[in-house]
């Protein structure tokens, strides 16, 4: 459990999220991610490897925690190549 709150803490610490005056953004790092949620993005402005929200309404908590999980399993991965 520790080990998985470390791994999310570093990730959220990598993850940047600049704010602008009519929106802000997330960067999940990577299409593939932008993709495998594309449902739970409907409503949401997304391109290649960037989810734009308003900053009255953010993305929910699930879904970026949804966002995290697979980002923190997929960098496992990589780590046992």
């Amino acid at each position: 459990m520790r080990k998985v709150a470390r791994d999310i803490d570093e990730y959220l610490e990598s993850v940047p999220e600049p704010a602008f005056s009519t929106h802000c953004s997330f960067f999940p790092y990577g299409a593939p991610l932008i993709k495998e949620f594309k449902r739970d993005l409907e409503g949401f402005q997304t391109s290649e490897g960037t989810v734009r929200f308003p900053p009255d309404q953010p993305l929910s908590t699930t879904l970026v925690k949804k966002f995290i999980r697979t980002r923190v399993v997929q960098n496992e991965g990589q780590k046992k190549r």
